[in-house]
């Protein structure tokens, strides 16, 4: 068989790998890479349309929902890592920002959060009031986007806190800043913003649902396969690996990339060299990869 037929299964940036000690390939696997989709594409490509154009007085919203595992987090930092390339791209400092609300979040901690990344501490606040310092702070630093994570945990917090905080988003999002808000959190996130009616207004609401039999899913699974370094294909994209991860396991992108990578693992181990239903059923954690190591 010759090198193109050993090859042919993997993207050409990684087939160097298949060269390499277990141990190397082992490590490359364990990494988590990013493998766009459908779902994730869709929003990807509407931030980059906000990054690209210029700040208008009506701000573009986003919510993106989903379960725990569904690929939120990775999808944020994506459309951070985005932003930072159009912005060097265009010898620009980076136009976003990025808030993580805490387990219990507070106005307060809020705004400090916000003053520590421009490295200065939280300037005092009033009421639901956006403080000059920071507005000053966000139009000198050319801030178009807002990226916040969790945004559910606003449900931890008293009505009375909920409503300050919402009524402080809703400030950043309306003129004059007319900041673009990208929030991520679980299906929780779309109560919170409901008890608005001029702030639910605002989004437009994505969802990373769990996946399902069908061409998205198998397009996912060919495109993963293709980074992962095993010396013969494991047709990912079957029917019988695509009826096993849909219905073995809660088919969360976390879930079915964690299978995927541990099975990846066994086949170096055993030497099977393909992810196969037999070690996707036994790789149900990261398995014991210290002989690669011996």
């Amino acid at each position: 068989m010759d090198n193109l037929d050993v090859t042919h299964h993997l993207h050409a940036q990684i087939q160097y790998l298949l060269n390499r000690a277990d141990s190397e390939r082992i490590e490359y696997i364990h990494e988590d890479r990013w493998i766009n989709h459908q779902a994730c594409a869709e929003v990807r490509n509407r931030a980059k349309s906000i990054i690209i154009l210029p700040q208008i007085r009506q701000a573009s919203c986003f919510m993106i929902v989903g379960v725990g595992g569904a690929g939120k987090s990775s999808l944020l930092e994506r459309i951070a890592k985005d932003s930072d390339t159009w912005s060097q791209r265009n010898e620009a400092t980076s136009t976003h920002i990025e808030l993580r609300l805490s387990a219990e979040p507070t106005l307060a901690n809020i705004i400090r959060a916000l003053c520590e990344q421009f490295g200065t501490p939280p300037f005092s606040h009033r009421k639901d009031d956006v403080p000059a310092e920071l507005q000053l702070l966000l139009r000198a630093r050319g801030i178009k986007i807002i990226l916040i994570d969790e945004f559910n945990h606003m449900f931890a917090v008293n009505r009375t806190e909920q409503m300050k905080i919402l009524n402080f988003f809703k400030n950043l999002s309306g003129p004059p800043l007319s900041l673009n808000i990208i929030a991520f959190g679980t299906h929780e996130a779309l109560n919170a913003i409901s008890v608005d009616t001029q702030l639910k207004s605002r989004f437009q609401v994505f969802e990373l649902s769990h996946w399902k039999p069908g061409d998205e899913l198998r397009a996912f699974l060919a495109s993963y396969e293709k980074f992962i370094p095993l010396k013969l294909p494991s047709n990912l994209a079957s029917k019988e690996i695509i009826q096993f991860l849909s219905t073995s396991l809660d088919p969360t992108t976390r879930n079915i990339v964690n299978r995927l990578k541990w099975a990846a693992m066994l086949a170096i181990i055993e030497g099977t060299e393909r992810i196969e239903c037999d070690n996707l059923d036994r790789a149900l954690y990261l398995p014991d990869i210290t002989k690669a190591y011996e």
